[in-house]
């Protein structure tokens, strides 16, 4: 799930271009004011997909991941499983999505795409209840789809490169959370509930046009969801065993995305 490797020094020097663009480019900015140059993106209406790595809270789970380790790690003599290492935390993985955007004027589109997030952590190991070893297991789990609406306010650099800064109204119709497993016959959860809400996104975008419709886009992203506690399917909420107290699946975050986009409607 840790995959930063591809996706982030490719997204830094596309936006970075656009930090330290030539002499000449100044000039061609100047011109674009003036109207001489396309506006930025190209054709009114692309498509974009884009992969990258994202990043996210998940503290209340995370808090719950913790006291499982004390446990998992503690010497058996104290009532723990003994174990060398615990769960690893939820907090980053791999991420995919599109996006579809409409040129409204020179400087103004309107976005609207989605974004998959999820992550997972699961640890395999034997426990000794007091009658014999035994395999068990703790694994956690989320995931969600959000979608988003926003607007994009866009500065052309050069002939190919441009950039923009946006925002947008995030939308989390259903994220998961499942829990399952236990201490041997000692111990078990499970547990699995879903939660929806709403959040804010405000990005960071380059744009390097290519040859005919096709342009390669990066992007950072600041991602604000906490969308509240998971509930299941009798609508009671999933709480933590430890404290009673209720979790929450929170996706605040960052992304940095990579991707191309295809003019689907050519520029005026």
């Amino acid at each position: 799930m840790k995959n930063i490797a591809v996706s982030v020094p490719a997204v830094l020097c596309l936006l970075a271009a656009t930090a330290f663009c030539p002499a000449g480019a100044l000039a061609q900015t100047d011109r674009a004011a003036a109207g001489l140059l396309p506006a930025p993106g190209g054709g009114r209406l692309s498509i974009a997909l884009v992969g990258g790595w994202a990043s996210f809270s998940q503290k209340p789970v995370n808090d719950m991941i913790n006291f499982d380790n004390m446990l998992l790690t503690a010497p058996v003599a104290d009532g723990g499983a003994g174990l060398d290492k615990g769960l690893d935390q939820l907090t980053d993985g791999f991420t995919v999505g599109a996006e579809v955007r409409y040129r409204l004027n020179a400087r103004w589109s309107a976005v609207a795409g989605f974004e998959r997030l999820a992550d997972r952590t699961r640890l395999d190991f034997t426990f000794d209840p007091g009658t014999g070893p035994e395999e068990s297991f703790l694994e956690y789990e989320a995931g969600g789809l959000p979608l988003y609406a926003g607007m994009v306010y866009s500065f052309r650099f050069t002939e190919r490169l441009s950039y923009g800064i946006g925002a947008a109204l995030l939308l989390f119709p259903s994220s998961k959370l499942s829990l399952s497993g236990g201490l041997g016959s000692l111990a078990s959860i499970e547990q699995e509930g879903t939660a929806s809400g709403l959040g804010a996104m405000f990005s960071w975008t380059g744009n390097l046009d290519m040859k005919g419709p096709v342009s390669l886009v990066g992007s950072i992203r600041l991602r604000l969801g906490d969308v509240g506690e998971p509930k299941d399917s009798a609508g009671d909420a999933i709480t933590n065993p430890q404290t009673g107290d209720p979790l929450s699946i929170d996706w605040s975050g960052v992304d940095f995305l990579l991707g191309l986009a295809v003019d689907l409607i050519g520029g005026d």
